[in-house]
């Protein structure tokens, strides 16, 4: 609950930041107050990196089998010298390490960019969903004036 409130300090610090994200979720009628679905958003956010980070382990530990056994195809062809880094015991742990907090950063920022873009899509939607239904409005109301209704 710290860091939830925290996190609720830091929003109300700039009213102004998250106005047009606001102004979207009542337009797609969300149904939860915006510091709720930024909470419930940082939360998936942190779930999308860590799946991305076990993406980046597999990927990293696939990789770097492919470069142990010399499967993976690449030649120093131009015989440049490796970083120090790379001649220390376990080059490819420390790589792995470092993919894996990469892919978490990367996934946690891109699912929290999605999550705050998509009050935006469901309003767009709701919006040509009404602009397509609505010549169908003006025809019934047009039948119902022709038939003597007032």
């Amino acid at each position: 609950m710290i860091v939830r409130d925290h996190f609720l300090k830091w929003i109300n610090r700039d009213p102004l930041r998250y106005h047009s994200l606001h102004a979207d979720m009542v337009s797609a009628r969300v149904g939860m107050t915006l510091e709720q679905y930024l909470w419930r958003s940082v939360k998936i956010a942190i779930l999308a990196g860590i799946l991305f980070a076990v993406l980046g382990f597999f990927a990293s530990a696939y990789l770097s089998l492919q470069m142990l056994t010399g499967k993976a195809g690449i030649h120093n062809v131009f015989n440049i010298q490796l970083p120090v880094f790379f001649s220390s015991l376990y080059p490819a742990d420390y790589m792995q390490a470092i993919i894996v907090v990469v892919s978490f950063i990367v996934g946690t920022f891109i699912g929290y960019a999605v999550l705050l873009r998509l009050p935006s899509l469901e309003k767009n939607n709701r919006k040509i969903k009404i602009n397509l239904t609505l010549h169908n409005a003006v025809t019934y109301m047009y039948a119902m004036r022709r038939g003597g209704a007032r």
